[in-house]
């Protein structure tokens, strides 16, 4: 599913929307200084975060509510954090995008996609490699060809993953003698 856009506030208080980073692989993170599960995963996302940050095609951006933002901010940089934190819908309105539980991360493919939707901390270096993944430039997978003979039926898959769209063909072939009805 495609995240919906929502708007927030990065830390030089300019005021951003999700849809701003469209073509980039966005590393959405909702927390709070005072959670407990939130302060233990921080420093695998620092770590996650060091990796990666020299990525063009990776953004990250962590987000906590208003009241917690300032607060938010000298916890991160008095432990030597230094990921880029976010105020998630500064304007005190409505949000437009609801976060039920922290933490919350979300990884969103170049087109808004989530490709992943974790509740709790986790441990990223684990998903180190599978972000970098996403952030390769265009490539084409092979055609790959599964066969079943019982049917009578070969199915084709083509693969395209690339910038804006990705493609998946399938193409289901009939064998010799073998008629295919809806």
């Amino acid at each position: 599913m495609r995240c919906p856009n929502f708007v927030f506030q990065d830390e030089q208080s300019r005021i951003k929307e999700l849809k701003d980073y469209r073509g980039k692989i966005i590393f959405v993170h909702f927390w709070a200084s005072w959670c407990v599960h939130c302060q233990r995963e921080m420093p695998s996302i620092q770590k996650l975060y060091d990796e990666l940050k020299n990525e063009e095609e990776i953004v990250f951006l962590l987000l906590t509510a208003k009241k917690d933002f300032y607060d938010t901010k000298r916890w991160a940089g008095a432990l030597g954090y230094d990921v880029p934190l976010a105020l998630l819908n500064p304007s005190g309105g409505r949000m437009m995008i609801k976060v039920p539980t922290i933490p919350r991360t979300l990884i969103l493919d170049r087109n808004g996609i989530v490709v992943l939707s974790k509740t709790g901390g986790t441990h990223w270096a684990y998903w180190l490699e599978r972000i970098r993944d996403l952030s390769k430039p265009s490539v084409t997978i092979p055609q790959r060809q599964m066969s079943f003979p019982a049917d009578g039926v070969r199915i084709k898959v083509d693969v395209t993953e690339g910038k804006p769209n990705s493609e998946l063909r399938l193409a289901v072939v009939p064998q010799k003698g073998v008629k295919l009805s809806a």
